[in-house]
Formats: C-alpha cells, sequence, structure tokens
C-alpha cells in the first residue's frame, strides 16, 4: 500500500464488519495504517467511519474480522486494555477538575507515581503550550484550549495510536485553520501514530499523510491527499474530494499521445491524459473530470489549444484571493472555473460576459 512504512503496521484491520440488526454500517474493511502516519478517514454522515474508530478504540466490537494493533490481535481485548487512547469531539474533560487533573486521570488510574504524573503532565503542559494554565477549570479556557487539554490527556499515556474523533469540529473556522498547523506540530514531535475521523475534506487533506474515503460502510480510496484529488478512483470520489466538472464521452482515437473524447454539444473533442485508465478505449464511453482551477478563463481567444469552450458568465462568487465562476455554454452545460483575482485576465469579468474555456489535455482526467 502506498506510503506505508517498512514492518509491521501500528494497525491493522482485516475484513472488519459492523452490522447493527439488519444494516451494515461497515462493510469487509480491510486497512493498514503505518507507524508515525496522521491518517484520516473521510466521508460523508453515515458513512460508517466514526463506527470503524469506535471498533479500533473497542468501544464497538466487529460482527466480523479482526483488529491489530502493533500486530497484536486487539479484537476482543476491551477499551481499557488496548494501547490507544480517543479524544472525542466534545472532548469529554471533567468540569471539576483542574487542566492538570484532567490530563493526569488516566496515569492516577493506572497507579502511576506521582513524581512521574508530575513530570508527565508538566512535558504535556509544554507540548500544548499551555504552561501556567494547570491550575484552571476547563470552564476558563477557550475552545482552543480545552481541545489541547483533551489531546494532552489522550497523548500523556503514551499510547500507540491515538483515534481523534472530529477534534476540530467544535472551534470557528479560523481558530480550526490554526490549530490544525499546531495538531501538525505536535504529532510531528511525539512521533505517534493518529487516526482521525472527519467529514471536513480541506481538514483531510491539510493533516493526513494518507485518507481513506469511505461510502456507504466501504472504503472507496486509500491514498496520498494529492493521489486522492488528483487521481480519484472513481467519481464518487471525484465529486465528494473538492470540486469537478465532468464530461460524458466518446473515446475518439489519440492525438498527440493523447486520449481525444468527443463530448456532446462540443465543436471540439477534449484531450486527456494517458495513464492506466486510459488504456484501449476505442469508441467506448468515457467520463473525463476537470478540477475548475485547471481551467483557464479569458475574453479573447487563446492560442495553442483546440480545446476552446465558448459562453457566458452566469455567476460569480468572490473568495478574496480568488473567484469561481460558473459559464453557461451554449448547448446549456454548466462549468465551473476557479481563477485568482491577482494577475489574471478573470480578475474584472463580470456576470453576463461572453468568455472563451480553455481546458489543456493535462487537466482532463479519465475517471474510472
Amino acid at each position: 500500500m502506498a506510503g506505508l512504512a517498512a514492518g509491521e503496521p501500528a494497525l491493522r484491520l482485516e475484513g472488519v464488519t459492523k452490522l447493527f440488526g439488519t444494516v451494515t454500517a461497515v462493510d469487509g474493511v480491510d486497512l493498514a495504517i503505518a507507524e508515525g502516519e496522521f491518517f484520516s478517514l473521510l466521508g460523508p454522515s453515515g458513512c460508517g467511519k466514526s463506527t470503524l474508530l469506535r471498533m479500533m478504540a473497542g468501544l464497538e466490537s466487529p460482527s466480523a474480522g479482526r483488529i491489530l494493533i502493533g500486530g497484536a490481535d486487539m479484537t476482543g481485548t476491551p477499551a481499557y486494555g488496548r494501547p490507544v487512547n480517543m479524544m472525542f469531539q466534545s472532548y469529554a474533560l471533567f468540569p471539576h477538575m483542574s487542566v492538570e487533573d484532567n490530563i493526569a486521570f488516566g496515569l492516577r488510574q493506572d497507579g502511576v507515581k506521582r513524581a512521574e504524573i508530575r513530570e508527565r503532565v508538566a512535558a504535556m503542559l509544554a507540548l500544548v503550550q499551555l504552561e501556567g494554565l494547570g491550575r484552571r477549570r476547563p470552564g476558563q479556557l477557550s475552545g482552543g484550549q480545552r481541545q489541547r487539554v483533551a489531546l494532552a490527556r489522550c497523548l500523556v499515556k503514551r499510547p500507540k495510536v491515538v483515534l481523534l474523533d472530529e477534534p476540530l469540529a467544535a472551534l470557528d473556522k479560523r481558530l480550526r485553520q490554526r490549530t490544525q498547523f499546531e495538531l501538525m506540530r505536535i504529532q510531528n514531535e511525539v512521533g505517534l501514530t493518529f487516526v482521525m475521523v472527519t467529514h471536513d475534506q480541506e481538514e483531510a487533506m491539510t493533516l493526513s499523510t494518507r485518507i481513506a474515503v469511505m461510502e456507504n460502510g466501504r472504503i472507496l480510496q486509500v491514498g496520498r491527499p494529492r493521489d486522492i484529488y488528483e487521481r480519484p478512483a472513481g467519481r464518487q470520489v471525484a465529486d465528494f474530494i473538492g470540486t469537478a466538472n465532468f464530461f460524458e464521452g466518446t473515446a475518439a482515437g489519440y492525438r498527440d499521445g493523447h486520449l481525444a473524447v468527443a463530448v456532446e454539444g462540443l465543436a471540439a473533442p477534449l484531450l486527456a491524459a494517458l495513464d492506466g485508465e486510459s488504456g484501449d478505449r476505442a469508441g467506448g464511453p468515457v467520463t473525463l473530470m476537470v478540477r475548475p482551477e485547471r481551467i483557464a478563463l479569458s475574453r479573447t481567444p487563446p492560442a495553442g489549444t483546440d480545446a476552446v469552450l465558448t459562453g457566458t458568465v452566469a455567476a460569480v462568487a468572490y473568495h478574496g484571493d480568488a473567484s469561481q465562476y460558473r459559464v453557461e455554454l451554449a448547448g446549456g452545460r454548466s462549468v465551473l472555473v476557479t481563477a485568482a483575482n491577482f494577475g489574471h485576465d478573470a480578475a474584472a469579468i463580470d456576470r453576463g460576459e461572453a468568455v472563451f474555456l480553455a481546458i489543456p489535455p493535462s487537466a482532463a482526467r479519465v475517471v474510472p
């Protein structure tokens, strides 16, 4: 599996299935997560990602399959006997305890000596940059600070795997973005394996070494963020990760080392990069994916490419550094285009204007 380190994975799932009555929440999942990875389970609500995380933690029992941590079968081991710790979306801090006592709680339950508890709690406070706040209670902290206390409580027991259930969902957007980098810093410093559940695509793309995209209890694709974004394994993945334009057409041969695809309503065929999914398709149906930022938008016809579409700007969404344009083509098809607002001809283009869209061959990908 791409990106895995040598040796025994930190966590391995073999045919893991979970049934709730007649409903299959998780369906035969096989997965290997390497030591030191920041791995994300990404998918819409109800896809089975949280159930899968809870089975890793021992809070749910699989109906079938095995869960191995560090090579040891933990399938029947209760949560308290597993070398994992879980950070819940609500943080689940004890409101009547101080920050120090919240972090130390698990160590006290394990009978760790007081001197060692003090030392390890102080190290965690330094790691999450909360020195001087150990005597405060959770209600006296900001949301971001409470999030770091919950993380410190997970890390202080030195688990093999840290499980994160939507860890940043309770934070506002600006704090969430800032905390993402803090979480990356902490994970790099401690070198532990993190497994995170999220429905936030941007969050998963920012934090993860690899991502598993889930739907209907199954894993659709596992890969690095760049690979999943640029080479999705199917339309479901392409549609869920980021924004994409899809063109259905017929393979019409090859041109200059590219697959030519005839699309109804377009004057010229679209050219797609040849890869493992673009083999001998002559005369067969083909679906192409083009990301909005890979399309060039202009008022005048671009030179040097046949794949030029014409249309009218139907809507403009301004996002500061970039704008997204919805362009209506002559045949009624809508195409989304993202263009930078600085140093780009599209900066002053407004709704109702006639425009040209250029799609270079490197921008179009065949979707399996």
